[in-house]
């Protein structure tokens, strides 16, 4: 499973959460570009409250890690 998939699941059974509570559980460096591409896809999405998925699954991703 790449890193984007696994930042998706993540974030779709942790609703709301920031920024901060990716990279500490992921403890990965990556994690902006993984953010960036969910976002470019229009996978996720940011609101006050924090990340949320705007779709059940992804369908592609550009990059593997």
């Amino acid at each position: 499973m790449s890193l984007v998939s696994e930042l998706f699941d993540f974030v779709k059974t942790n609703p709301g959460v920031n920024g901060m509570n990716i990279q500490n559980h992921f403890s990965n460096n990556t994690m902006s570009d993984s953010i960036s591409e969910l976002e470019e896809i229009n996978a996720i999405r940011w609101t006050e409250q924090g990340y949320f998925i705007t779709g059940q699954q992804i369908t592609k991703t550009k990059k593997i890690y």
